[in-house]
């Protein structure tokens, strides 16, 4: 302590050396070795010596000293060691300490949990009240199956209804509580509550009779964007199950439902679900319920009539009714179901019991048994129970007998017993509950006695009315199996000669025949990292490790590049959350198909190759079958109604991951069936899809199922539109090949929208298997069209079921066989340049010259040809661009209109929000057409159009008006032709403003250019060759002269000029500056094809004609004085003195557009222009 005092004064300030000081190193040692008293320096002790001392941790107590040392040792705070350390708690862990952070900034320290399964599945295959083997047994007798497809209107109950059936196979009974939605396999769609996609199921159901049928069910969804999957299902399936709703009845997705089962020659039954809310929720009496059901199956019978022209030649109608065994009435929440025909056996069998227990007590002779079939036909219908006869009669009065108070047979002996068990159940009174239940055989357990009313309810209705097993039989007796259905579906789907090899085999539905499978649809695997495809067997038998052909949609007999040999790597049967494995499934089978995937696109043919010459007796029955003169036919196609009208941008976020998004986007294509993706010339992804709910399902897919988390950036939606034609073409226009040493001349014309809508949803011309001789008769019949037109039909475009048309009009290849010389040779050469020329339309017509969107509803005339010598220079090189050049510049002659989709809404909503559903469709360019209400039931059904442009959030801001009382559903109705001119370039758009409705035309085809990268206006030198510019302005010049001779004449004509003048309202008036039009005549006729109008006005210099349809009037202010001009842009060109929109100029001019002599305004064309007579 000396020491420590001769540092510090008195008054302790240090006097002590400097820090720095060499003696104030030697003090600090001296006096720490005098204060360690023989401790050795931590510092300098190894880990190893310093942890066999003890360490810090070795401490005695909670001060961390060590045991044995001194009491008056000071651990600093830092050093004590209270808990312990990472080394000692994780043995063998390594620690690390980071000073700077090597993580991305922008990946999480803590990743998020990402599951790679994306669908519900059974953890351990459940066990079944059957086994695989017995299956398989079912499997080889097509007599033993039935292909059902399960459809109805969105939310009507069908996924909850299957679950009856599905529990009803299992060992292990399901819980009381709640719905399990079984088919609902995809994790989205148990998180959404709607079906995404057709999901077989195949079960084991056994009859009344103790016969046990393989029945497989695609439960198919109801919303109308995934319409397609119903259409897949019903390729494969026999038979149709309509589920409505008993309170909703028959709305527009089951309209639709019918009407896809009517034209695919499906037969049909009905159940009607949800009958416990007439009890519960309308509460309405018994009789009210009957007539409430017999609504609805008179609703459903309508559905079928309405469609039974669609139906295929012998497709037989069958009305549906409760006698005759076709509907079934059924609860899915309190799963019980039932048929007259199963109620009947219950109630012959209850009423047999009684009069034998009667008769035991009289000591009579037992009555003779009811014959359940005989009490089935009484029901349902006009049968009346007496209960003082205890009998049934089928007159409501008998004479001298007073029968008001007779109940209908149905209500006596189903309904009134139903209302006293939900009453008994839902009142808490068991007792009552039991000695009701005890009249009709059916005792609880007292446990089952003490449930809540839903489980108790469940309990005891499916003993009761015997659970799924009434439809069954109603499947098993009015389902025909897949050899009985053979022949009528060979019609259907076969493709080629009705005679044909494909259609004889699947016609006979032979398991040794050759094979052919109908592949509909594929399915992505739980990872999604493949595909496995659904199909049905309808010829022969496909095997594990078979080697087969797969022929793609565009595989036709001429064109087999889409054709692919692969081996199936399994072959299973769908059982909605797993699948159970075969080594080969016969025909008639719907089967899932592992290993065929890799080629298909969407749908697929799958057949065998052709065995081995020394396979004796299998290569001599394909030789049989397909004889080298009759190759294999594909399958036909789909039919696809609702079109992929909403389309959408996609871009990666991370540039990098481009590839990866191209790979998944091509893989939504394939999992969705109406889905399409493409990328644009300027590097843009598009995805096409039918509506909001589909392009939301898939661009989940997208993200989640196929891109791996895959990060995208998604534009607005927008709809998708179509290019048209109003008028035809003003003058016949050709153009020139590259080498200038071939010319084609055309002409465009409107087609009809009928002949465009059959061509597209498949019910005429190639797309329905029809041969071109049927095409034409069916043109000359049902559409008026001459005979050389219609034979001079060349091809619909840009597919085989487009809506446009290419017509030979040049009657080279018409008269062929009676010519020679230079036309024979003329006619040869058109005969080899066909398919060029066919394939330049095809170019045309599916990228239009507006905005490059197809066109659709045009007719294409090929009038004149003109080929070079040598083949060389008419090579198909030549002629393609060639064909292009013409269909375009005659499209841009004939008045090009742009069209947009339209959907069909449908509203269900309280009568008392029906105004604020009129304001929300008047507020999208909407409307509504019907409205009408619900019977039984406080709902409006309205129905009505809206643009899709204007139909995006729809659902949302129509919930939003009515606090979430309306429900709406939407589909794709038509397209319609969009107000206003195209081409206007004199229309200003004004940024962030609603346009006006004469603009809306011009809006979307200016900003459908900009966003495909494209020039705000049309380059008409693009599509036009110089020496047809050269033609363009010579006919203009004939025009305005033409003009100045009319300008010249008396503008008061008489009443008959007038009328001539009027005759056309497509005509009369022109627009796009031909002012006047054709008057009463035909420029362009087969007569005289070149000529110029006659008695029309010729060029006006704008939109309106000149008086009555002709003569325009001076030619600088776009025809009619300014003071009497009439007809604006957007109530219809022309008529009167036709005034309008001057192009040179600029400017627009007004008028009432009234005749001279008081006749009564002509009207124009809204969107075509020209005014016709009242009179005419």
């Amino acid at each position: 302590m000396d020491g420590e005092e001769d540092l510090y004064d008195e008054f302790g300030n240090y006097m002590g050396p400097d820090a720095g000081d060499e003696d104030l190193d030697d003090y600090e040692e001296e006096e720490g070795e005098e204060e360690a008293g023989g401790f050795p320096d931590v510092d300098d002790m190894g880990e190893g010596q310093f942890a066999a001392a003890g360490g810090i941790g070795a401490a005695a107590g909670a001060t961390g000293v060590p045991e044995g040392s001194y009491d008056n040792a000071i651990v600093l705070a830092e050093d004590m060691q209270l808990y312990p350390s990472a080394a000692e708690t994780f043995p063998g862990v390594e620690t690390l300490v980071e000073e700077e952070d090597a993580m991305r900034i922008d990946e999480p320290i803590i990743a998020p949990v990402r599951s790679h399964v994306f669908s519900v599945l059974e953890k351990a295959v459940p066990e079944t009240k059957y086994s695989s083997e017995f299956m398989g047994m079912l499997l080889a007798s097509p007599d033993l199956q039935r292909n059902v497809a399960v459809v109805g209107h969105l939310h009507h109950g069908k996924t909850c209804f299957l679950d009856m059936l599905i529990e009803q196979t299992h060992e292990k009974p399901w819980s009381l509580d709640g719905d399990r939605r079984y088919t609902d396999a995809r994790q989205d769609e148990q998180a959404r509550g709607v079906s995404i996609q057709a999901t077989p199921v195949s079960l084991v159901l056994p009859s009344a009779s103790g016969k046990h049928s393989l029945v497989t069910l695609l439960d198919c969804p109801g919303h109308p964007c995934f319409e397609a999957e119903t259409a897949a299902a019903a390729r494969v399936c026999d038979g149709a199950l309509v589920v409505v709703d008993a309170v909703e009845g028959v709305m527009m997705g089951t309209e639709r439902a019918i009407s896809r089962c009517v034209r695919e020659g499906l037969a049909i039954t009905l159940v009607i679900t949800k009958v416990d809310r007439l009890i519960l929720e309308l509460r309405l009496p018994p009789k009210d319920t009957y007539w409430k059901l017999q609504r609805v199956i008179d609703e459903a019978n309508a559905c079928v009539a309405a469609a039974a022209h669609t139906a295929p030649t012998g497709y037989r109608i069958r009305r549906l009714s409760p006698a005759r065994g076709n509907v079934a009435f059924a609860s899915a929440t309190h799963r019980w179901c039932f048929t007259v025909q199963s109620i009947a056996r219950r109630v012959a069998a209850s009423m047999a019991a009684s009069a034998a227990s009667a008769a035991s007590a009289a000591a009579a002779p037992a009555p003779a048994p009811i014959d359940p079939s005989t009490l089935a036909d009484r029901l349902w219908g006009d049968n009346w129970w007496d209960d003082e006869r205890s009998c049934i009669l089928q007159r409501r009065a008998p004479p001298g007998r007073h029968a008001a108070t007779w109940p209908r047979t149905f209500v006596h002996f189903v309904l009134e017993p139903l209302y006293k068990v939900y009453a008994h159940a839902l009142g808490r009174e068991p007792a009552d509950l039991q000695r009701m239940l005890a009249s009709v055989s059916v005792r609880l357990s007292k446990e089952e006695l003490r449930l809540d009313p839903a489980p108790l309810l469940r309990t005891a209705l499916r003993q009761w009315l015997g659970g799924a097993l009434g439809v069954a039989d109603m499947l098993v007796a009015r389902v025909p199996s897949p050899l009985a259905a053979a022949a009528s579906k060979s019609g259907l789907v076969a493709s080629g000669p009705a005679d044909g090899p494909t259609a004889r085999a699947v016609a006979a539905c032979d398991a040794s025949g050759p094979l052919i499978v109908n592949v509909v649809r594929l399915h992505a695997e739980p990872d999604g990292k493949g595909f496995v495809a659904l199909g049905r067997v309808f010829s022969g038998t496909v095997r594990a490790g078979q080697q087969v052909r797969v022929l793609g949609e565009a595989y036709t007999v001429d064109e087999d590049e889409d054709e692919a040999v692969a081996v199936v790597a399994g072959v299973s049967l769908g059982q909605a959350r797993y699948r159970i494995g075969f080594s080969q499934v016969p025909a008639g089978g719907i089967v899932l198909l592992e290993g065929v995937e890799a080629t298909i696109a969407k749908t697929a043919t799958i057949v065998a190759p052709p065995p081995p010459a020394g396979d004796g007796e299998a290569a001599n029955r394909f030789a049989d079958a397909f004889a080298d003169s009759a190759p294999v036919h594909p399958l036909r196609l789909l039919r696809l109604e609702a079109a992929a009208v909403v389309r959408v941008s996609i871009e990666p976020i991370v540039p990098a991951e481009l590839p990866k998004l191209s790979a998944a986007m091509r893989s939504v294509s394939r999992s969705y069936l109406q889905a399409h993706t493409h990328t644009e010339e300027s590097g843009e992804h598009v995805l096409l899809g039918t509506g909001e709910l589909m392009m939301d399902c898939a661009l989940h897919d997208l993200r989640e199922v196929f891109g791996s988390g895959l990060e995208i950036r998604v534009s607005d939606p927008v709809s998708t539109f179509r290019e048209t034609v109003s008028e035809t073409s003003r003058l016949p226009c050709f153009a020139r090949s590259p080498n200038t040493k071939n010319k084609l001349t055309m002409l465009a014309d409107p087609l009809s929208a009928a002949i465009a809508d059959e061509v597209e949803s498949g019910r005429a011309g190639p797309q329905a298997g029809w041969e071109p001789e049927r095409t034409q008769a069916h043109l000359q019949e049902a559409h008026g069209w001459d005979a050389l037109a219609a034979r001079g039909l060349w091809a619909f475009g840009p597919g085989a079921s487009s809506g446009n048309a290419l017509v030979d009009d040049t009657l080279l290849l018409a008269g062929a066989g009676g010519v020679s010389g230079e036309e024979a040779n003329s006619a040869a050469m058109l005969r080899g340049a066909r398919s060029s020329v066919v394939q330049g339309f095809n170019w045309a017509v599916r990228e239009g010259p507006l905005c490059e969107e197809p066109m659709r509803g045009v007719s294409f005339r090929l009038l004149d040809v003109a080929f070079a010598d040598t083949p060389l220079d008419r090579a198909p090189g030549q002629i393609i661009p060639a064909a292009r050049r013409a269909a375009y510049s005659a499209f841009l002659m004939a008045e090009p209109r742009l069209m947009e989709p339209t959907m069909e809404v449908e509203v269900l909503a309280p009568v008392d929000v029906a105004p604020a559903v009129h304001k929300v469709l008047r507020r999208r360019r909407g409307h509504v057409v019907a409205e009408a209400p619900k019977p039984g039931t406080p709902f409006f059904v309205l129905r009505g159009f809206v643009p899709v442009m204007d139909s995006f959030g729809l659902e949302t801001d129509l919930r939003t008006h009515t606090a979430g009382q309306a429900m709406l559903l939407q589909v794709f109705s038509r397209w319609d032709v969009v107000p206003g001119d195209p081409l206007d370039s004199s229309i200003e758009l004004r940024p962030l403003e609603a346009q006006p409705t004469h603009a809306l035309a011009r809006e979307f085809t200016v900003k459908t250019r900009r966003r495909k990268g494209l020039a705000e206006d049309v380059t008409i030198q693009r599509f036009f060759d110089e020496d047809m510019l050269v033609e363009l302005a010579r006919h203009h010049a004939e025009a305005e002269a033409a003009e100045d001779a009319a300008e010249d004449e008396d503008a008061d004509m008489d009443g008959d000029r007038a009328r001539d003048g009027g005759r056309s309202a497509q005509r009369g008036g022109g627009d796009d500056g031909y002012g006047g039009g054709y008057a009463a005549r035909d420029a362009y006729s087969r007569d005289a094809p070149g000529d110029a109008p006659r008695d029309g006005g010729g060029y006006g210099g704008g939109y309106g004609g000149g008086y009555g349809g002709g003569y325009g009037r001076a030619r600088g202010d776009g025809g009619g004085e300014r003071e009497r001009g009439g007809g604006r842009r957007d109530d219809g060109y022309g008529g009167g003195y036709g005034g309008g929109y001057d192009r040179r100029s600029g400017s627009q001019q007004r008028g009432e557009g009234r005749y001279s002599d008081d006749r009564a305004p002509a009207r124009g064309d809204r969107y075509s222009g020209g005014g016709y007579s009242r009179e005419r």
